[in-house]
């Protein structure tokens, strides 16, 4: 019988990673696309309850989109570069510790970025709406959780056990706002597998691959069809929604320490919404 994977505090210095985003939206006629590279240090601090304390900053951000709002969203996210998250023992989000922080970082940032663009009315009330929601406490996590950054690095695959006799690990989870005002509800199969290419290798390695499937009572289908038939101006539009949803993650299975992954989230209407991101992720300092 195999042992679950834990995430182990038996390295003093912090994971550094190089993550890959790739992101691709299309609405009708409207199309965007962006890759972000980042290099994020990962550091495991004792836990006073159950599950992990992890305090995640971001390095260096690069981005290809150069866009206003790509910008500004950029510029904002300075604000949450250094994040302190409290996890539950599978490694799912559940508190975001630094609230405070990340809050009066932003208000350091505010008249700058005020001033940067001045010269883009537009942009005022998009800071004024980002600094009402930072305030309230306990508005971060649904933003974050299964999303960006905390999305490629905590993938919810702790505290199972992975083997060739074990069965597979049955999970779901719900992407707040990804259609917009619509979440994206999934069933998730994770089991023991082959390594991603690139992925390192040997007997050291943990290598967990998951597939995941839209969980059809959970999804709000008529809110969905009716989003659809509206921007097609067809109210019996047939709504086909198509979801690919993969992940192949290793892991250092005597220390728990994420080495490699690459994830696939993609939802699409065949020519008429496509929503789709990629994470690859390698480590730059092995546990």
């Amino acid at each position: 019988m195999s042992k679950p994977l834990l995430l182990a505090q038996n390295h003093s210095a912090p994971l550094r990673y190089q993550l890959r985003t790739t992101t691709a939206i299309q609405v009708g006629e409207r199309k965007f696309e962006n890759e972000l590279l980042y290099v994020v240090e990962q550091q495991l601090h004792p836990a006073q309850g159950l599950g992990y304390l992890l305090e995640i900053n971001v390095q260096h951000t690069m981005q290809k989109a150069d866009d206003l709002m790509s910008r500004v969203v950029a510029d904002v996210n300075q604000a949450s570069r250094r994040l302190l998250v409290q996890t539950d023992l599978h490694g799912n989000l559940l508190r975001v510790e630094n609230q405070e922080q990340v809050l009066a970082e932003w208000e350091l940032l505010r008249q700058p970025l005020l001033k940067k663009y001045e010269a883009q009315p537009e942009v005022k009330p998009f800071f004024e709406a980002f600094g009402q929601q930072l305030a309230i406490p306990g508005s971060l996590e649904p933003n974050l959780r299964y999303k960006g950054v905390l999305g490629a690095l905590l993938p919810g695959l702790y505290g199972y056990a992975y083997g060739p006799q074990e069965p597979a690990v049955l999970t779901s989870r719900r992407i707040t706002g990804f259609f917009n005002t619509l979440d994206l509800p999934l069933l998730l199969t994770s089991q023991q597998g082959l390594p991603a290419a690139g992925a390192p290798t040997g007997p050291a390695n943990l290598h967990v691959t998951t597939t995941g499937a839209l969980d059809d009572a959970a999804f709000a289908h008529e809110d969905f069809r009716r989003m659809i038939r509206d921007l097609v101006d067809d109210f019996k539009f047939p709504v086909d929604l198509e979801i690919d949803c993969t992940g192949a993650h290793t892991f250092d299975a005597a220390s728990g320490a994420l080495l490699h992954a690459q994830q696939v989230l993609r939802a699409e209407v065949a020519g008429i919404y496509h929503n789709s991101t990629i994470h690859d992720v390698v480590v730059q300092q092995p546990a």
